[in-house]
């Protein structure tokens, strides 16, 4: 999959398997989500979806560390935080994140609001870590 193939996408929810958007596994992650369980969810995108922005990631060369110690968290880690930093195929894949039907969905999902959520991608390197008091 190019990243314009994924450009042409209008949400996640184009890009998630279909057994993952069956109703019974929804309302099974819902479940989950909603009562404070970790949830990893295998093989949840299009292979070649996931494929191109791992890809992606694994060999940009665009990572900041970024590193802080204050009050009760402290981090190590490296981020793409800036959009200018990011390559193509990630501008695409924060714009299916950032689409209203995306979270619509993870909202409706979690219970919780995501208007306000931040798309960033995450690095952790030997000797990254974050941690809260």
């Amino acid at each position: 999959m190019t990243s314009q193939r994924i450009a042409r996408r209008a949400s996640i929810l184009d890009v998630l398997t279909d057994s993952v958007r069956e109703p019974s596994a929804i309302e099974r992650i819902s479940t989950w989500v909603r009562a404070g369980r970790l949830v990893a969810i295998r093989n949840a995108f299009w292979v070649d979806f996931a494929e191109v922005i791992h890809s992606t990631l694994e060999t940009t060369d665009a990572w900041k560390l970024y590193e802080n110690y204050s009050g009760e968290f402290q981090y190590r880690h490296h981020n793409l935080y800036r959009t200018a930093d990011y390559p193509d195929a990630l501008i695409n894949c924060r714009e299916l994140f950032d689409a209203p039907e995306t979270k619509s969905w993870a909202s409706s999902v979690t219970g919780r609001t995501c208007e306000n959520t931040v798309f960033s991608a995450s690095l952790y390197l030997p000797g990254d870590y974050s941690l809260s008091a």
